[in-house]
């Protein structure tokens, strides 16, 4: 295991504490902290665990994930941080998930590093972040939480739901673009989402990526619509780079679970008598923008092999 992540079982912890904690500085200066996080399918979502550190004095640590192009920063890829050109803190990421943990030079002990309000630029193997942080007036010794991307040529993609019934485990997402599959991804469990903290039912993916390097796909201003299991799905959106959510649902699939089957008609039919004020998702099967008797006729007939699709 990493000296950078300990578990809190080797550092004689019961658990590991929900907002945080910080050890007193032995071992030369260093200190750890350890925060508990609810599980999240987020790529720039906040680490869980324990890092252990060598604080700057009179700076400032960053801990968080990197993304490069289309990946997590790998094992050895570097992350810096420069303030108008100077470097005022390096680290390499030293196991999976681009996980690093940079402590990071004030002015008052480097010249040229950041002071109260100056901005700090981050680098990815020598590559700018989309994000930058503001130096705080009064630096304190707990670590700030603060991920990185620089994804320029790549739309990345990223989707959870927590829903009763979930999702179904290893269900295809395709993202297609001017008739060409750009890109795909399996939802998977909560044992595949960030966080130490399991939300039972929480199904997503971590990434599904759309390359502007691919032929038809990832062009200024062209949709990106996906396909779910099969199923055209009901979202469609301009491509554009970065790390962005999605919010995914198929049509008439009124319990989110990414399948059009007999509990689907039975919540619409629910919905019409009043026993339930709205469908968890979207059940308009016919597009008519109502939801009544007829959509829950449409979805019996297809889920029992009648019609071979619902009304476009």
């Amino acid at each position: 295991m990493n000296p950078l992540f300990r578990t809190a079982a080797a550092l004689g912890m019961a658990g590991l504490v929900l907002l945080g904690w910080s050890s007193a500085r032995a071992d030369g200066g260093q200190q750890t902290f350890c925060v508990d996080r609810p599980a999240s399918f987020d790529p720039l979502f906040k680490p869980s665990g324990c890092f252990t550190y060598k604080p700057v004095e009179g700076g400032v640590t960053v801990i968080g994930h990197a993304l490069l192009g289309s990946e997590y920063l790998g094992p050895g890829g570097s992350v810096e941080a420069r303030v108008n050109g100077t470097s005022c803190g390096s680290t390499t990421v030293p196991g999976a998930n681009g996980v690093f943990v940079l402590p990071m030079a004030g002015g008052n002990s480097q010249a040229g590093c950041a002071t109260g309000g100056d901005r700090v630029d981050f680098y990815l193997d020598g590559v700018l972040a989309d994000q930058t942080l503001d130096w705080p007036s009064a630096p304190g010794p707990n670590p700030r939480f603060l991920s990185l991307s620089a994804v320029n040529d790549v739309a990345w993609y990223w989707f959870d739901r927590v829903a009763i019934p979930a999702a179904r485990i290893g269900t295809r997402v395709e993202a297609l673009s001017n008739g060409a599959l750009c890109g795909e991804a399996m939802i998977g469990g909560e044992e595949e989402a960030l966080g130490t903290t399991r939300r039972p039912n929480e199904r997503g993916f971590l990434r599904l990526i759309v390359s502007s390097t691919k032929a038809s796909c990832g062009q200024a201003g062209s949709l990106v619509e996906f396909r779910i299991g099969g199923l055209d799905g009901q979202t469609a959106v301009p491509w554009r780079p970065g790390v962005q959510r999605l919010d995914l649902q198929v049509q008439a699939d009124a319990d989110c679970s990414f399948s059009i089957d007999a509990r689907d008609a039975t919540l619409v039919l629910q919905h019409v008598a009043g026993f339930i004020a709205s469908t968890p998702c979207s059940a308009d099967a016919n597009h008519d923008h109502a939801v009544n008797a007829l959509d829950a006729q449409l979805i019996l007939q297809y889920a029992a092999g009648l019609t071979g699709a619902l009304p476009e």
